[in-house]
């Protein structure tokens, strides 16, 4: 299965086209442990360095803290990002 995840989001990023996704799914389904290791920075030599390479920005949205759900909290963490990226 996660392999065909992976192979789904390589071919949306070398479509420009489409510049962003959202992963959905039941609670305990590894979604923040999915995207957490597409944007860590220990990202192994496998396609997922190349999806990595290709994350501007993201951004976790956690019931356990409501600021997360905050457009203000949102804007700020991804302004932060691509300011640093770029």
């Amino acid at each position: 299965a996660l392999y065909a995840i992976e192979e789904l989001i390589n071919t949306d990023v070398e479509e420009k086209s489409k510049r962003g996704f959202l992963l959905t799914g039941n609670a305990g389904a590894g979604k923040s442990a999915f995207i957490a290791e597409l944007c860590s920075e220990k990202v192994s030599e496998s396609c997922c360095s190349r999806i990595h390479s290709s994350v501007a920005a993201h951004h976790f949205v956690s019931p356990f803290q409501p600021r997360t759900r905050k457009l203000s909290f949102f804007l700020q963490s991804v302004s932060d990002q691509l300011k640093t990226k770029f």
